[in-house]
């Protein structure tokens, strides 16, 4: 009875993975003798080149990518500018909220078409009908008529 030893997986870096890619894809080589000559299995191989075609292929989780001190400094200024700002919008946004369920809403939706707000937008946004938004439109661009109908 023979048994065998397995042998320990090696982990390859991104620059191997990329180079035995590339070479399997070199006009006269062939993904088994690739494969072999480099000791990884044909499967292995087909994975690593449907991951460099997609774009993919990257360093796995075990390895880090260094990054210069001065482009990890920028980032973060960028992140902490992007954070404020987030929040700055989000405190404006909570408080036009707050101002809008204290205004009449119609009141509120008339100024905005006026504006050149699209109606139904407005309307979705503040919860108002439509209909009442359009009547009321009607009435002040014909102010005329609208008085008629009421004597």
């Amino acid at each position: 009875m023979e048994t065998s030893v397995r042998q320990n997986r090696r982990r390859r870096s991104l620059e191997e993975k990329m180079a035995i890619v590339r070479e399997s894809f070199q006009s006269g080589n062939t993904v088994l003798a690739v494969a072999k000559k480099h000791g990884v299995h044909p499967n292995l191989l087909f994975g690593w080149r449907r991951l460099y075609q997609s774009g993919k292929l990257s360093v796995s989780g075990t390895e880090q990518v260094m990054v210069p001190l001065s482009q990890l400094a920028a980032a973060m200024s960028e992140i902490k500018a992007l954070r404020t700002e987030l929040e700055r919008r989000n405190t404006e946004n909570r408080i036009l909220r707050r101002a809008l369920d204290l205004a009449p809403k119609v009141e509120c939706a008339l100024n905005l078409v006026s504006e050149g707000c699209p109606v139904k937008t407005v309307c979705d946004v503040l919860g108002v009908a439509r209909s009442n938004v359009n009547e009321r439109l009607s009435r002040s661009r014909n102010p005329v008529q609208a008085q008629a109908c009421h004597s």
